[in-house]
């Protein structure tokens, strides 16, 4: 399986997912759309199950602050149109309109497409600093979150 959609296919789902508790108002702390940006690359759980060296750990924070500067930058423009977004879905939810909400999340969907590219590329490099065992860990992890999660993107099946 081609590792790269592996990555692709795991981070969208956390920012569909992240996406979805924002429109259903779930989360802490901030607007919904902040919530989202503040995402880490790697969520603390999974380093600390990765169990990382200390040289790991070190190459981790240089590319989660290349990853944090890069998709500030990219995201600078874009936050007045996602709180735009927000506000029409939670019109859309009040008015139960199914139709104007899958087509808000379409746009969402692609308005945050370069910042999912970033999260790939970031990725990428992170699982390259991995050894073999902890790989396998991060496969198991994105396998655990896909059976967990149920549907990918988009509503079609997760990549397996």
């Amino acid at each position: 399986m081609n590792k790269s959609l592996i990555v692709t296919v795991a981070s969208a789902l956390i920012l569909v997912t992240a996406g979805q508790a924002a429109d259903q108002g779930k989360g802490a702390g901030g607007p919904p759309q902040h919530r989202r940006m503040e995402m880490p690359l790697v969520p603390p759980r999974l380093v600390d199950k990765l169990n990382l060296t200390d040289a790991q750990k070190s190459q981790l924070q240089t590319l989660e602050a290349s990853f944090d500067k890069e998709r500030e930058s990219m995201m600078a423009g874009k936050t007045n149109q996602l709180a735009q977004l927000e506000q029409q879905a939670k019109t859309a939810r009040e008015a139960k309109n199914e139709a104007q909400l899958k087509e808000i999340r379409k746009q969402r969907m692609e308005l945050m497409k370069p910042l999912w590219e970033l999260r790939k590329e970031s990725m990428g490099k992170f699982e390259a600093t991995l050894t073999p065992d902890q790989k396998k860990i991060l496969d198991e992890t994105r396998q655990e979150f896909r059976e967990h999660h149920g549907k990918g993107p988009h509503g079609a099946p997760p990549a397996k």
